[in-house]
């Protein structure tokens, strides 16, 4: 368990995006962090750094040394279109490799263990309203199936406790996100439909303190919480917040969705016949066009906290990183000197 600046803390996935942020913040409290993954990072993350594989029962080892807390997020992401070996390789990574975590930090004597799961674990209840930790889950990818399988093994070890992660955004916004705050500069941001439908989402600062708050008190819960903003946004909401936090009016068109799939189908099929893939096809069509609604306000609640970064500095802090304004500290910072 984290208790003082003489604990050290061990990360899992440390070169993610929300790895760094959670080393960042493991750092500003004095903590000492030793990252693990299969490749040592380019700059440098944190003062100790293990190259493994997630099932290298050695090198687990050797990265448990007098370690007082594990953050597990390494696993392997949902892809569209998974070729036919990736069930296999969801299942070796996501869960044996928790398993083998799991396992090397109670040999190893460490008394708290955070392990990252996904609120995609609902995936085929996404419409249904509201999900929460009542929702049971329905899992209808191999990615989601393998995050609940892992959520499992992990819960039987003790003083381990699971978290649901939503999609992240702030640093190292990737994926959709990102595009929009790009077209958005341009003075356009283009939504799917009529932009009701709700989206989940967690800032990676929020992340890495609820985990921290998470480690420093003894097990939280005997089932899987979910880690996200305590209600969704709509899409209308998130182009009004990606506006405000880059100061700018861009236009929001709305494309029905039948035009987009259209369009997406074709452009996917005509990239096909030259051997090339589209990063827009119908599956991600569909998935803008989904309602995906998750309570994340129990985990909070349990907690005594709530998030700290509004929906409309996260994105300025997104936008910051891309260049396209000041970064969210910069921004802080000129407040404070004003």
């Amino acid at each position: 368990m984290i208790s003082n600046s003489h604990s050290i803390a061990l990360v899992t996935g440390a070169t993610g995006a929300v790895g760094q942020a959670l080393i960042e913040a493991l750092r500003q409290l004095g903590i000492s962090v030793r990252g693990y993954g299969r490749n040592r990072p380019k700059i440098s993350l944190c003062q100790d750094f293990v190259v493994g594989d997630i099932n290298d029962k050695a090198k687990l080892a050797e990265a448990m040394r007098d370690v007082d807390c594990v953050f597990h997020l390494a696993a392997l992401l949902h892809i569209n279109n998974p070729t036919a070996d990736m069930k296999r390789l969801y299942w070796e990574t996501n869960v044996e490799g928790t398993r083998s975590v799991c396992q090397a930090a109670l040999e190893a004597g460490v008394d708290r263990t955070i392990v990252y799961s996904t609120i995609n674990v609902y995936v085929g209840s996404f419409g249904n309203g509201l999900l929460n930790e009542a929702t049971p889950p329905n899992p209808t990818n191999w990615y989601a199936e393998s995050k609940l399988a892992s959520e499992k093994i992990a819960l039987s070890f003790p003083g381990t406790d699971v978290l649901r992660l939503a999609p992240v955004y702030g640093r190292g916004l990737k994926g959709n996100y990102g595009r929009y705050l790009r077209l958005a500069q341009r003075g356009v941001i283009p939504i799917v439909g009529d932009g009701t439908n709700r989206q989940t989402l967690i800032h990676a600062v929020d992340v890495a303190r609820a985990s921290i708050a998470c480690a420093s008190r003894t097990k939280i819960s005997d089932k899987a919480m979910n880690l996200c903003d305590p209600s969704p946004y709509s899409l209308n909401e998130i182009a009004e917040s990606i506006s405000k936090a880059i100061q700018k009016r861009p236009r929001i068109v709305h494309i029905p969705k039948w035009a987009a799939m259209g369009a997406a189908t074709l452009l996917e099929r005509g990239l096909g016949l030259i051997g090339k893939n589209s990063s827009i096809g119908p599956a991600q069509i569909e998935r803008m066009c989904e309602d995906v609604a998750v309570d994340g306000s129990a985990l909070w609640r349990e907690l005594g906290m709530a998030p700290a970064v509004s929906l409309v500095d996260g994105w300025r802090d997104a936008a910051g990183e891309l260049n396209l304004i000041e970064t969210l500290e910069s921004a802080r910072h000129c407040q404070r000197a004003a």
